[in-house]
């Protein structure tokens, strides 16, 4: 909505303030982002989020059209089993970090399958990434019940090994038993709408 001034006869039009991301303080302002976002949400202190989720397990990428901020949740692939240990679940990155402009190269990792496979793949952002689990439970990485995140909106499990509780069960980065499959891993963006 635009204002109207009245000066020596004549109206003028004031232009509203132009739309400012906010910073964060000591970090710097948010990078800008001109692919179409997945989703987009409101949290409960009422900023709007837009959030680019890559679940397909290879390689993608992200257009920063402005170097910045983005906040990241990473997760590699799920352990597989073997015949009688699950397999770990994926290892976790999350945060805010800065990311210049360009192509940001973005992998999602694979599962881990079975005694003769069980190494998953490694899922990363530009330079960060969580790396690969092995199978079965030995030198455990993560805790049991995996990482919660609000990144998307709403509470998502990620990097943990299977539960009966669906709860507590990873939707990404699960970690294979004997009977069930492990999952692949994930990386999701957001940043300020």
């Amino acid at each position: 909505m635009s204002i109207y001034v009245k000066q020596a006869g004549t109206w003028y039009e004031i232009p509203p303030p132009p739309v400012v991301k906010p910073e964060l303080p000591g970090l710097g302002g948010w990078a800008d982002i001109s692919d179409t976002p997945t989703s987009t949400y409101t949290d409960t202190a009422g900023a709007k989020w837009n959030v680019w989720t890559f679940t397909a397990v290879g390689s993608h990428s992200l257009t920063i059209t402005k170097e910045g901020l983005i906040d990241i949740l990473i997760c590699s692939g799920g352990g597989g089993a073997t015949a009688s240990d699950a397999g770990q679940g994926g290892r976790v990155m999350d945060g805010v970090r800065p990311v210049p402009g360009g192509a940001l190269p973005i992998v999602v990792g694979h599962t881990g399958t079975g005694q003769v496979n069980g190494m998953s793949g490694a899922s990363s952002i530009g330079s960060v990434v969580a790396g690969p689990v092995a199978f079965g439970a030995g030198g455990a990485i993560n805790m049991d019940e995996g990482y919660t995140s609000m990144i998307t909106g709403t509470p998502l499990v990620v990097g943990s090994r299977f539960f009966a509780d669906p709860a507590k069960r990873a939707v990404y980065g699960l970690g294979a038993t004997p009977s069930t499959s492990a999952t692949a891993g994930v990386v999701i963006v957001r940043r300020p709408a």
